[in-house]
């Protein structure tokens, strides 16, 4: 008897058990997959005497038994709904590092008008990050904790596995962002930001599916966002302190936004090629519906990104059109907060079975 599954298993946070009902046997599994996702469930089997009788030792492959009168198993997949609280947990806390982190850069980075640079802000966000990924960690360790509880053995063994490891990496690097700005020092608090992001790239489906091309793709599409992000946020903060300063980094700050948009944009079609086993897998699937949603949202802001470039951004000096592109830096902040919350559930919901699958669940047995 194999159970064969359709990701990767985090063997120490998985069980499984064999027991005998009446007429046959009775398999029970719960596994932790490499994504960091639980899924349960259970099948039975019976075999006829003939077999029984037989040398061949158990367990075994019932459809391998000359004159088995086993049925195939069919597994009862017993998955937990998509968690709300660590769906949330998790699109918060990565907006608010992402914010941080691209604020952070922009002001850095301005030059002559670091004076603008806002520190407190930064200080703020980074904060928020820190403490809103350690409530998720804490979440997730009780969302795929055996029962309702999360005893101590099984907390230390998440904690030392695999996924375990990387989501405490996490935290500690946010933490440490946090105490690096706190402290003034911004360039350590930009690096521990972005080894922060770069380390949230290896949690997740990509963690599970293709990791040599997932977890590359998901790195420079978080750090590609977390850019964008800091430029509008930047230029929201210098409209309201120096109008000049604002018509000055609003050309920077779009032709940064125009190269994360080229890399948010192709990481996502390399994300979705590997996770969707089909296009129609788009339609059909609540993952792809959450794909979709990012697709218009990235839309969205495509077109209000081409209008701003192009029709206000080149005549700032009316200072009509300055308010024009505060208001719609406004709006892209607000699409963009969107579009990381829906991510932040799209982490947790399973992707499409592959085809070869499709007759048996997912993490079905065979």
């Amino acid at each position: 008897m194999r159970l064969v599954f359709s990701e990767a298993v985090v063997a120490e946070l998985s069980q499984i058990a064999l027991t005998t009902p009446a007429g046959g046997y009775r398999v029970a599994w719960r596994i932790v997959s490499a994504d960091g996702h639980p899924v349960a469930g259970n099948f039975s089997f019976s075999l006829i005497a003939a077999a029984l009788d037989s040398a061949l030792p158990l367990p075994i492959n019932p459809q391998a038994i000359s004159g088995s009168s086993a049925s195939a198993p069919t597994a009862e997949i017993e998955e937990r709904p998509t968690p709300r609280g660590v769906s949330l947990l998790r699109g918060l806390g990565l907006g608010a590092m992402m914010s941080g982190v691209g604020l952070l850069f922009f002001g850095s980075a301005a030059g002559s008008r670091r004076n603008l640079n806002p520190s407190s802000l930064v200080t703020r966000f980074l904060a928020l990050g820190a403490l809103l990924l350690a409530g998720h960690m804490a979440a997730w360790l009780y969302h795929i904790s055996p029962g309702k509880g999360l005893s101590e053995t099984f907390g230390a063994s998440a904690l030392v596995s695999t996924p375990g490891m990387v989501e405490s990496a996490r935290v500690v690097l946010a933490a440490l962002s946090f105490w690096a700005i706190a402290g003034g020092r911004r360039r350590l608090a930009l690096m521990l930001g972005v080894a922060c992001l770069a380390v949230s790239g290896s949690i997740g489906h990509s963690a599970a599916i293709e990791p040599m091309f997932a977890i590359p793709a998901k790195i420079v599409h978080l750090i590609a966002a977390a850019v964008w992000l800091g430029g509008l946020l930047w230029l929201a903060w210098t409209f309201r302190r120096d109008v000049t300063a604002f018509r000055i980094e609003a050309r920077r700050v779009s032709f940064a936004a125009l190269i994360a948009l080229v890399i948010v944009a192709s990481s996502g079609i390399v994300q979705a090629f590997l996770f969707l086993d089909w296009p129609w897998d788009l339609f059909r699937t609540d993952y792809g519906t959450l794909v979709l949603a990012k697709i218009g949202g990235l839309l969205v802001l495509t077109l209000l990104g081409g209008y701003n470039r192009f029709r206000l951004v080149p005549h700032l000096d009316d200072s009509r059109n300055g308010r024009k592109l505060s208001r719609s830096v406004t709006q892209e902040i607000a699409i963009m907060t969107a579009i990381i919350l829906i991510a932040g559930f799209l982490a947790n919901v399973p992707v499409p079975a592959p085809s070869a699958a499709r007759a048996i669940p997912a993490s079905a047995a065979r």
